[in-house]
């Protein structure tokens, strides 16, 4: 019973939020005694639990069900229970089961219905074939052609069809039969109650991710957008509402920072820009766009705290016209109003690396620096290499870019707060939020500076990362003054010539802001997560989280087992595998 007194203490404590590592060896019955945790005492927990790993068919989902089943309890167990799978799958998985109930006429593209029938018919019959090896498939030719046809099947459901039926279904809840826009609510009842839409739940069970009180997924699952059908899709990581006072349960913890880091380098590399010219089409927004009142008006919210001068708040309107006040100063200081272009002579030099705290130039001569020399003939800004001491600070490419992203940090900011006071708007005017996230506040918020397509997409994420950046506890003086690669994380800016673009270089930057360790904090700041492994406390980097930086960033919200703890849990595994000793 140690594990389950363990996970008792931790899970029913007075904190709302924190990490446990169990890391009792492998042969224990540590995801057993998980499971049966979760049988007992999921009713008690307030909110949900989230059980993840990394991969979704190491998910004890049927070893649950069998706990249920054991009691004569499946009705309950398929009341509380989802499986959460990716929309492909799911749609795979379920489509023929539902195929017949869809209403005639439902779709008024009849040929996306007819794609995803045909991908799943290929899919479901093929793979039939390949794992009864028959002789059916042989006019489909060998086995590594029916694999191909298979791939290429699932390839069009991803990239085309699965989306286009989804948002045909997600169009089709929108609105009522008298033109009045369906609550999240409505949606909910429609395809519960409603014989023509209660196919909708049965093929996409992620309707029901609310009303849910456990939910099993794959880390992948939990780290891309929850699609539901009747709410705008969401990330379950910047999910408030859905993570707090929950109970996430991580099976092998260590290895699921390769999944996260993955995931995070997937995440820059998507998101690199050409940083000069984001800047340049913000200073155009701010300084040619009146904007709303419907934005800049202020909430009562934002109102009263002026009033009580609780702290120093701008309006909507002072943040914007400070946004103009810097564009102006950085843009006459740089001369931004020209391109910039590389020396042909400096390109094979034109890769440099900055981190937050200090600049890493790769370049053949180390005496060098990259500095800029404005042509007012040509009206361009030449990229040269030049003796450092004979640069100005407003030739220092450096500098410039410093002042850029500083700026960028601050309309980052300014962006969130306004999308927050928006936010606040539309509560106040009784407007339905259910449907509006947090996100779509700062997309809204975004456009009116007319930002547009991978920026509003770009700039969005750093917003909704820099949340997980925020409110880390400082224990102590090193903890402030830690400069390292998980706190900082670093930036790479490089130069980019084209024939497309002949007659400018463009400066990209490629940001790795999080780590998974910060992933991690941020989950347990947020929800009490409980790490399973036999190696989840192993001191290594590149098998396991750093977990000093994780202990000093959590203090107290990271669980150190007692005295008694320990004692009985090495009594446990000595009794329990003595044998091998």
């Amino acid at each position: 019973k140690i594990v389950q007194t363990l996970l008792t203490n931790f899970c029913f404590s007075n904190d709302k939020a924190g990490l446990l590592l169990v890391d009792m060896p492998t042969g224990t019955g540590k995801t057993y005694n998980v499971i049966d945790f979760i049988y007992k005492n999921y009713e008690k927990v307030k909110n949900k639990i989230i059980f993840i790993t990394n991969l979704k068919k190491n998910l004890p989902v049927s070893e649950l069900k069998a706990l249920f089943v054991k009691n004569d309890k499946l009705e309950q167990f398929e009341k509380d229970v989802l499986f959460l799978d990716n929309n492909v799958d799911t749609l795979i998985d379920n489509f023929d089961l539902i195929v017949n109930s869809i209403p005639t006429n439902y779709f008024s593209n009849n040929s996306v219905l007819s794609g995803v029938k045909r991908c799943v018919n290929i899919i479901n019959t093929l793979s039939k074939i390949l794992k009864e090896k028959n002789n059916d498939g042989q006019e489909y030719g060998t086995q590594e052609n029916i694999y191909f046809i298979i791939s290429q099947a699932r390839e069009d459901l991803r990239d085309k069809y699965e989306k286009e039926f989804r948002k045909a279904i997600e169009d089709s809840l929108k609105f009522d039969e008298n033109g009045n826009k369906r609550t999240k609510a409505d949606k909910i009842n429609l395809i519960k109650n409603n014989p023509n839409y209660q196919w909708i739940g049965k093929l996409y069970p992620a309707v029901d991710t609310d009303n849910k009180k456990i939910i099993f997924m794959s880390i992948d699952k939990f780290l891309v957008r929850n699609s539901t059908i009747i709410e705008p899709s969401y990330n379950f990581i910047d999910n408030k509402a859905l993570l707090n006072e929950s109970i996430i349960f991580i099976d092998e913890f260590d290895t699921s920072k390769e999944v996260l880091l993955k995931s995070v380098i997937k995440d820059s590399l998507d998101a690199k820009i050409n940083i000069v010219e984001l800047f340049r089409i913000i200073c155009a927004g701010v300084e040619n766009t009146s904007f709303t009142k419907l934005l800049v008006e202020l909430s009562k919210e934002l109102e009263y705290k002026i009033e009580n001068k609780e702290k120093k708040y701008y309006k909507p309107e002072e943040i914007i016209s400070e946004f103009k006040s810097r564009c102006s100063e950085i843009k006459s200081k740089y001369n931004l109003i020209d391109y910039h272009k590389l020396v042909e002579t400096e390109k094979e030099n034109a890769n440099f690396l900055f981190q937050d705290y200090k600049f890493h130039t790769i370049l053949d001569d180390t005496k060098s620096i990259i500095y800029m020399d404005n042509d007012k003939n040509y009206r361009l800004n030449w990229i040269k290499k030049a003796d450092k001491m004979n640069i100005s600070e407003e030739q220092n490419l450096f500098c410039m870019l410093q002042d850029i992203k500083s700026f960028l940090n601050y309309f980052q900011n300014g962006i969130k707060f306004i999308a927050e006071n928006y936010r606040n708007l539309k509560k106040q005017r009784n407007q339905e939020i259910n449907n509006f996230t947090y996100e779509s506040s700062i997309k809204t918020v975004l456009s009116e500076f007319g930002i547009e397509g991978k920026y509003l997409n770009y700039l969005t994420l750093q917003i909704m990362n820099a949340i997980k950046n925020v409110s880390y506890q400082i224990v102590d003086l090193k903890s402030e003054l830690d400069f390292s690669v998980y706190e900082k994380g670093f930036r790479f800016y490089n130069f980019v010539d084209s024939d497309a673009f002949d007659t400018q270089s463009k400066i990209n930057l490629l940001s790795f802001n999080l780590s998974p360790e910060k992933i991690i904090i941020y989950l347990c700041k947020s929800a009490k997560v409980v790490g399973i492994s036999a190696t989840a406390t192993l001191d290594t980097v590149t098998g396991n989280y750093y977990m000093p930086y994780i202990q000093s960033k959590l203090g107290q919200l990271y669980y150190k087992k007692s005295d008694t703890e320990k004692q009985r849990i090495d009594s446990f595994i000595s009794n329990k595998l003595g044998c091998y000793d």
